[in-house]
């Protein structure tokens, strides 16, 4: 029996991590230093960067759950992940989103950004960044 995006799931790892075959998501960790060094150079920066101390236990690198809800950094209120999905990403690339989340909670979305609680601040000492690519695809994601 094969599984479908919303059962794939994998531990995050420093490294080469995928759940979806053609699909991969890069992990590294930085010091805050060194990514204001990089977001200073690089104005189109391609990474995705969280606070790696927030995380909780372990980070999973998931498929799409049902029920899921965000507060992206600058938000009042949380936003309906199957909303945006039907908002803003084409059908053919809905199964292949990558979701990264913790013992409290989702963490990031590709392509929406980082959650709130996430997000990189001024007392940021570790720089959790994540780099997709998709095989055969030029046009990634971007978030």
């Amino acid at each position: 029996m094969q599984e479908t995006a919303e059962e794939t799931s994998v531990r995050l790892e420093i490294g080469e991590n995928v759940i979806f075959p053609g699909h991969t998501v890069t992990a590294s960790v930085i010091t805050a230093e060194e990514f204001r060094n990089l977001a200073r150079f690089h104005k189109k920066f391609t990474f995705f960067a969280l606070d790696y101390a927030i995380i909780k236990k372990y980070a999973e690198l998931h498929g799409r759950r049902p029920g899921l809800f965000i507060r992206t950094p600058g938000r009042q209120h949380r936003v309906s992940v199957k909303k945006w999905l039907n908002e803003t990403v084409s059908p053919a690339q809905r199964p292949y989103i990558h979701y990264l989340s913790d013992a409290e909670g989702l963490l990031w979305v590709e392509g929406l950004g980082a959650a709130d609680r996430a997000a990189v601040t001024e007392t940021t000492e570790q720089v959790l960044l994540l780099n997709v690519s998709h095989e055969n695809d030029t046009k990634c994601i971007q978030g």
